[in-house]
């Protein structure tokens, strides 16, 4: 049995994974605090179980949450990655998003998150921002000191320029001169409970949300995310876009600072309605 006090979480039976998907669980599960009951001989922190039982996770596939929250660290998860202000806006009023801090920290993390991801999923106006901006930016001249054409952001074009892309709109259509056309699909807001279904049941890699506010507001209600990682900045704009369009409960996964930066990594996980 496996315990934890927050939550009481089992161990599916369905199907078999890989180890890199694997090797994510247990992070998780040790994360989350979970002790191995072993009866008489009392309760045994995860980190400490030993091999043995990670053997056991090897041959599992999924989790299951019955206090509240809700995570499959082995099935594909959509993960949302957005910058906000100390006091939780998005942007600017006029919807400007560079007055937050995106420094180096923020690169590398965007650099990261990609990197883990095998679909990024966006709204249409993140899509016609990324992709007139992103593509170029693996084969720039080289500009020492311009962090525009960073090792880390040259990586991040890279990585955008080849995974799939879907759009969720009922009307857009991906232009013919657009750069990322034949590496994009389009689905209607209808379709896209169903798509995500299908798709955690998919490969390993993630599931990426960048920007895509509205986008990513109006699947927290149906739980259609897994994963909002908030890089908070250390500005207040006392006015502006709140990154929040509804009501969220979250459950706190971890906490990162960053060295020789002033933004904070805030990570958490939706908290599921029964």
């Amino acid at each position: 049995m496996i315990r934890c006090s927050a939550a009481r979480r089992e161990l599916g039976t369905t199907r078999r994974t890989s180890s890199k998907a694997a090797t994510r669980c247990w992070a998780a599960l040790i994360r989350c605090g979970l002790e191995v009951d072993r009866g008489d001989r009392g309760c045994l922190p995860l980190s400490a179980a030993g091999a043995d039982f990670q053997i056991i996770l090897k041959s599992q596939s999924s989790l299951a949450c019955r206090e509240g929250v809700w995570n499959d660290s082995i099935m594909r998860r959509v993960v949302v990655s957005n910058m906000v202000s100390v006091d939780g806006f998005y942007a600017a009023s006029d919807g400007n998003p560079l007055v937050l801090n995106m420094d180096e920290a923020f690169d590398k993390y965007n650099c990261t998150r990609i990197e883990t991801a095998d679909i990024v999923l966006l709204g249409r106006k993140s899509f016609e921002g990324f992709s007139s901006y992103w593509p170029g930016i693996a084969t720039a001249p080289e500009d020492p000191g311009n962090r525009a054409v960073s090792e880390e952001n040259r990586r991040v074009s890279r990585a955008y320029n080849t995974l799939p892309k879907v759009v969720v709109s009922d009307t857009f259509t991906v232009p013919a001169g657009n750069a990322w056309r034949s590496t994009t699909s389009v689905i209607p807001g209808w379709e896209l409970p169903e798509w995500i279904r299908a798709r955690r049941r998919e490969g390993e890699g993630d599931i990426l949300i960048f920007a895509s506010r509205n986008l990513w507001n109006s699947m927290l209600d149906p739980g259609l995310v897994d994963e909002i990682h908030l890089m908070v900045g250390p500005d207040a704009l006392a006015e502006g876009i709140s990154v929040f369009m509804r009501p969220a409960a979250l459950a706190l996964l971890d906490i990162e600072q960053f060295s020789g930066s002033s933004n904070v990594l805030l990570r958490y996980q939706l908290r599921r309605k029964h």
